[in-house]
């Protein structure tokens, strides 16, 4: 087993950016088929077999929705995390240095 601890604060930040980028797009991706959804309007018929499936779908795809946009804050929220992790990093590892120049004198 190692007895050394690396944090490449380079990578957490293209990763992070890669999954800021992810969310945004399942963000966008998701409101522009709400848009689209929306804009064909309800067209599942008004017989029974129609009126059944709406039934059905609505409250289940309200879920789909709701869920998709909270997996979209999440990476946001990793996004931010990462970043942040990254320069606590940084400057800790900055903080070490100085600690052992002063050491050393």
């Amino acid at each position: 087993m190692s007895d050394e601890f690396m944090i490449a604060p380079e990578q957490f930040r293209r990763y992070a950016t890669l999954i800021g980028e992810v969310g945004e797009q399942l963000r966008q991706a998701q409101r522009s088929l709400a848009r689209n959804l929306h804009a064909e309007g309800s067209c599942w018929g008004t017989d029974d077999p129609g009126s059944a499936f709406e039934g059905a779908y609505g409250p289940k795809g309200k879920t789909a929705f709701d869920n998709t946009d909270r997996a979209a804050t999440h990476l946001r929220n990793l996004h931010i995390a990462l970043i942040g992790s990254a320069g606590r990093a940084e400057a800790q590892e900055s903080n070490n240095a100085t600690a052992n120049r002063i050491a050393g004198r």
